[in-house]
């Protein structure tokens, strides 16, 4: 009876608020943004960072120390951010929770909406987009529903693949992560891997997609992460770091047994420099052929995605990047937390 009372305050106050104050004025929305999902770097400026939160989007300039703030009074359809990236034309993708993709030009400060997964309705209501992928002129969008190809140049989608593998073994949908290796197409999601070749006629056929497991040696079925590196192929799971040699999946050495949640892989001028990263849910560490793996810093924060080594996005903390030799939180200006319980003015 007390939340039916409390639905009916909520729902009162909103007709209220429309009917009294609608059209007078312009609408702001002021969001936390602490929590991030995502994190892009800008395809023509290395010092700018996007990045998806659950409470928009933000830019934020290391160089000038300068961010720039995005929500629905901005453009955003949804503030619940789930994915962003930056293609070679300087252009902003970003996705969301409810399937909605956004295509922003911070030039022309000119948004354009993509609805075909948010409208899909065969799919329910699981239609969160988990990442972008850019090859060439193809956006990979991966969410979900499956994996959806995009042109960039035409606005168009060419195809979308949802189901992978046979009946009794078959992936439906939640992908995660993508790779391209050795001419095939690799695919990360919670329940396994799915592979096909590149050069498949029919990737929509289910059956011409082979698909792995825990049972095919993947310390989990559920993947975060895909990379390759020195002829490798990585992946990153809930239960550490694995790696496939042309006929099954094996745990890293000494890789920690929990949730891999994001790789990176960062180029140095040394040849003995490690050369991938990957986080874990409080800590970096580096992983190469030569020193294996170690941990590279502990941290308070719990860590959710990374662009480098050096930027990391956090659950509570925004941004964390290395400046120097310290650690630096750096959070847009705003509320604390997007639930609020009351509000007041003062004489003020």
């Amino acid at each position: 009876m007390n939340s039916f009372h409390f639905c009916l305050v909520v729902v009162f106050s909103v007709l209220y608020t429309t009917s009294s104050f609608g059209g007078i004025g312009q609408w702001k929305t002021y969001t936390s943004k602490r929590q991030v999902r995502n994190i892009a770097i800008d395809s023509r400026d290395p010092s700018l960072i996007w990045v998806a939160s659950s409470g928009g989007v933000f830019s934020y300039h290391i160089d000038k120390n300068v961010f720039q703030e995005f929500t629905t009074s901005e453009g955003l359809r949804t503030t619940n951010v789930t994915a962003i990236s930056s293609d070679s034309f300087g252009t902003i993708w970003i996705g969301a929770s409810d399937g909605s993709i956004h295509r922003y030009n911070p030039k022309k400060e000119e948004w354009n909406y993509i609805t075909d997964i948010f409208l899909d309705k065969e799919h329910g209501s699981y239609k969160r987009i988990n990442e972008f992928l850019v090859r060439g002129d193809t956006l990979f969008i991966l969410s979900d529903i499956g994996l959806s190809l995009y042109s960039i140049t035409k606005m168009q989608f060419y195809d979308t693949y949802t189901r992978f593998g046979n009946s009794s073994n078959q992936i439906i949908g939640n992908v995660t992560s993508l790779e391209i290796f050795n001419n095939k197409l690799w695919l990360g999601t919670r329940n396994g891997i799915a592979v096909t070749s590149v050069t498949n006629p029919n990737p929509l056929e289910p059956d011409s997609w082979q698909v792995y497991k825990s049972a095919d040696g993947l310390p989990s079925s559920t993947i975060n992460c895909l990379i390759e590196y020195n002829g490798k192929l990585l992946a990153g799971t809930e239960n550490g770091l694995a790696y496939f040699d042309s006929t099954k999946w094996n745990l890293v050495a000494a890789s920690p047994t929990t949730s891999v949640l994001d790789i990176q892989k960062v180029t140095r001028s040394c040849l003995d420099c490690p050369q991938i990263y990957f986080i874990t849910n409080t800590a970096l560490w580096y992983f190469s052929d030569e020193l294996g793996i170690g941990l590279t810093h502990q941290f308070n924060s719990v860590l959710t995605s990374m662009a480098s080594d050096k930027i990391l996005g956090s659950q509570s903390d925004g941004l964390l990047i290395l400046k120097d030799t310290n650690w630096t939180k750096n959070i847009p200006p705003g509320p604390p937390s997007n639930r609020f319980v009351s509000i007041a003015i003062d004489n003020r």
